[in-house]
């Protein structure tokens, strides 16, 4: 929480320093969430966990791959089953489809942590929004 009321403090001194007029309240808190890197770790720890969530719901479904391969090479099997020198392109294509059965409860159990792990991470970023506006309150007054 110093880190975050020294910031804002640095940041205030900065912002009026550098102009002319003042700043008011509203200015002086958005300007604080626009650069704090402390708002940035967070959001950006909320964006990893709604993906973590997605992933999750996503394992309960189909999964489709799609593979490909082509070559070209020459081919000298020395009349060996009456082959001789041939030009060759192997090629191949494979499609699987997957769809989980029976996890016995581990897919679900996986979708239950991502959420909670979700919520977790938004109260985190509340609590930082809420220290750094405290913060930053404290440093305009």
């Amino acid at each position: 929480m110093r880190s975050a009321a020294s910031f804002a403090a640095s940041l205030l001194a900065l912002m009026s320093a550098g102009s002319a007029s003042a700043m008011d309240l509203n200015q002086a808190l958005s300007a604080a969430r626009a650069r704090s890197p402390v708002m940035a770790m967070a959001e950006a720890e909320t964006e990893a966990a709604v993906a973590r969530q997605r992933r999750a719901r996503a394992a309960q479904g189909l999964s489709v791959a799609l593979n490909g391969m082509i070559a070209d090479g020459r081919s000298d099997l020395g009349g060996f089953f009456g082959f001789g020198r041939e030009d060759v392109t192997p090629s191949s294509l494979s499609l699987e489809v997957v769809q989980p059965l029976f996890a016995s409860g581990a897919l679900r159990a996986g979708v239950a942590g991502a959420q909670a792990d979700r919520r977790r991470v938004e109260e985190g970023l509340r609590r930082t929004q809420a220290d750094l506006t405290l913060s930053v309150v404290q440093a305009y007054a």
